[in-house]
């Protein structure tokens, strides 16, 4: 059985390659949308494709969820852990208890639903359930890393409000990114419809957009405050049950005042009219757009909301956070009134060291969203070229 799984992972690889060199240039002008045949179906999902970016469309109980992740995401699933995972583990076999331990404290506190869904993946993706649980921390096993975020509205923007992402972890993790993936959820427990974009085989939330065009992205915090609780519940998972509730920023904000972190993270929030920016650890919360002018939010990873009432961290201890956020600031203000959806695409993919907060060693993926028409666009930094979705088409409401 292994030597079957390490053929098809290596099969895998040599596809991804291949289609990597040959999508770079073809991926096609229109948006992928619904109204795309799909590449794959299983059950009640569906995988859609434009080159190596990809949705995949679920429906159901969260176990049929599970079921339909396994089967149309499989080979990236096994690919994760075969290809990449286990050898970065064998080169560090003292690395594999502690990962294996960070898998499962962090299944251990997962809300029932989620688990569910990780025992659905189990029964169709030729990994057993620890296997799932190992793919899912492939992140958390790792460590903190750099991200930055950069919203638009009203005077600053051309007219609706767009969000740009990057999202930074460490160089060892470009390997996976043609395993980066669009999951939308259709839970049949009367949830709102979401979107994840993630690494393939995470369950959690460090990007998404649910149907009603609240979008939020992640970036760590630990270099203003390191602490870590490990008697409250994980609030990367609170992060996917924001998504599946939230109709308005209302509720958004209500849940930030409510739920204590269990670790330190700033959340970017952005819906048709505003974004926020959410400094978020276990001391509390403050927003941290509230240190910038309205119709600006720029994020990296440290707090500056003048409510802590703290000096941000060193430049080498938070990625250059201070640096990054002031060139964001700088090409806002350098653009104001101008900035669209497509100038977007240019303004985060700026390098550092040319003025932006792109850090071209780091970036795994790439996003600009617009809340108010649920339009994203995705860049695989190396693998593909900017490639526009169609979020909303795959997050229509049951009538």
């Amino acid at each position: 059985m292994k030597n079957c799984f390490g053929k098809l992972a290596a099969d895998f690889a040599m596809g991804l390659m291949m289609m990597c060199l040959f999508f770079s240039f073809s991926q096609g002008a229109e948006a992928l949308s619904r109204d795309d045949k799909p590449l794959e179906v299983f059950e009640q999902g569906s995988l859609y494709a434009d080159g190596r970016v990809r949705v995949a469309e679920l429906h159901g109980s969260w176990h049929d969820m599970g079921r339909q992740y396994g089967t149309l995401l499989g080979e990236d699933l096994r690919f994760i852990l075969h290809d990449w995972f286990e050898p970065v583990l064998q080169e560090q076999p003292d690395k594999r208890a502690v990962a294996e331990k960070i898998a499962g404290e962090a299944y251990d506190r997962y809300p029932h639903h989620l688990k569910e869904m990780m025992a659905g993946m189990a029964e169709t993706s030729g990994l057993s359930l620890e296997e799932i649980k190992l793919v899912n921390s492939v992140e958390r096993a790792a460590g903190v890393m750099g991200c930055s975020g950069l919203a638009v509205y009203d005077a600053y923007a051309a007219d609706k409000l767009v969000y740009g992402r990057n999202y930074d972890f460490f160089p060892y993790y470009k390997k996976l990114e043609p395993t980066v993936v669009v999951v939308a959820y259709h839970p049949a427990d009367g949830s709102l419809p979401m979107a994840n974009i993630s690494i393939a085989g995470e369950v959690y939330t460090v990007n998404g957009i649910n149907s009603r065009g609240i979008f939020l992205e992640l970036n760590n915090g630990y270099a203003s405050s390191p602490r870590h609780d490990k008697a409250r519940l994980d609030s990367l998972t609170g992060l996917s049950q924001v998504l599946h509730q939230a109709e308005n920023m209302d509720y958004v904000d209500g849940f930030f005042q409510t739920w204590g972190n269990n670790s330190s993270y700033i959340i970017g929030v952005a819906d048709s009219e505003e974004a926020r920016s959410y400094e978020w650890c276990t001391q509390g919360m403050q927003r941290g757009d509230k240190a910038s002018p309205r119709g600006l939010m720029a994020q990296t990873n440290a707090f500056f909301s003048p409510g802590w009432q703290m000096e941000p961290p060193g430049e080498d201890a938070s990625f250059w956070s201070k640096e990054r956020r002031d060139n964001l600031i700088r090409l806002a203000e350098a653009n104001k009134g101008k900035v669209d959806a497509e100038m977007m695409q240019q303004l985060i993919i700026q390098p550092k060291d040319e003025g932006g907060a792109y850090l071209p060693d780091y970036a795994l993926y790439q996003l600009v969203v617009t809340p108010a028409d649920r339009k994203m666009w995705l860049r695989l930094p190396g693998v593909q070229e900017w490639t526009e979705i169609d979020a909303g088409s795959f997050l229509q409401e049951a009538a």
